[in-house]
């Protein structure tokens, strides 16, 4: 039997202390065909983890109870750093245009797509009411919960490095859309950068923001098409250690990662994030 490790606890307890939760909940995967039983409560929880052309598939379990799943490629070497992709809302974490993205990173990565409520393939719904992410902005409930998400996948990725054989050299949390926002408003544990796709520079006039920690420990890389990068600089004055990167592109969100050139500007952050700076001339150029 396989209890959670410190660390996972440690990550449990700050996101209940953070969102003010409480309840017994179980993080889960399993590696190689066995079932691993990991628990953040007194019960074990037991989760299929299954694998389909070189990818790891399984569900975690949030604080709340709500399945989070997660697809995991491996890197092509290690070690390597890992990225947790979060998707724009809605799409769905089979979506071919993000594993296309995830598996074009995975040669100097590994990259677990995480996609819990608010996605395509979540359970009905998971959000009430919410059609588009700028109905996020003022919903602190909502937020709060999606955040346990962020949480639920942190622990359970933590779980799989050794039964695995991950090697990880450090952990990047990649997110799209609404998820860019929220990433940025809050302490995660064991992540060491950020990258925020698409941030948007209205949600920091929102409460929402105001409730959050505006000040971020871990290196930032902001990035956006061309069509708002002008959006960023409200966002970068919000932070203290923030690159910004104007990619040559039309859409927004985890698919500017469809550009190469911003894909090896990212890849170039996470391998040194405490060093990085972005490029001064507006690069990169077409995808």
């Amino acid at each position: 039997m396989i209890r959670k490790a410190s660390g996972s606890i440690f990550i449990a307890l700050a996101a209940l202390s953070f969102f003010g939760a409480s309840g017994r909940v179980t993080a889960g995967p399993a590696a190689d065909g066995r079932a691993l039983p990991l628990t953040f409560g007194p019960d074990d929880g037991w989760y299929d983890m299954q694998r389909h052309n070189g990818r790891w598939e399984w569900t975690a379990t949030a604080l709340d109870g709500y399945p989070v799943h997660i697809t995991l490629i491996p890197a092509a070497r290690m070690p390597a750093p890992m990225l947790l992709l979060l998707p724009d809302f809605p799409m769905a974490s089979n979506d071919i245009r993000v594993l296309q993205i995830a598996t074009q990173l995975h040669e100097a990565a590994h990259v677990a797509v995480v996609t819990g409520r608010g996605h395509r393939d979540s359970s009905p719904g998971a959000l009430r009411g919410v059609v588009s992410a700028s109905d996020l902005t003022r919903n602190l409930e909502m937020a709060q919960r999606i955040s346990l998400d962020y949480w639920a996948a942190i622990a359970s990725i933590e779980e799989t490095a050794e039964p695995l054989h991950l090697g990880i050299s450090r952990s990047c949390i990649v997110a799209g859309d609404f998820h860019s926002n929220l990433v940025l408003i809050q302490s995660l544990p064991g992540i060491q950068c950020i990258a925020a796709l698409s941030p948007n520079a209205e949600f920091y006039r929102s409460e929402l923001a105001q409730l959050g920690a505006r000040e971020v420990a871990a290196p930032v890389l902001l990035m956006e098409g061309r069509s708002f990068f002008f959006r960023l600089t409200a966002v970068a004055a919000q932070l203290q250690r923030a690159a910004s990167l104007r990619v040559d592109s039309p859409q927004k969100g985890i698919l500017l990662l469809q550009n190469e050139a911003a894909r090896n500007e990212l890849l170039r952050f996470v391998a040194a994030p405490e060093n990085y700076q972005a490029p001064l001339s507006p690069n990169p150029g077409p995808g």
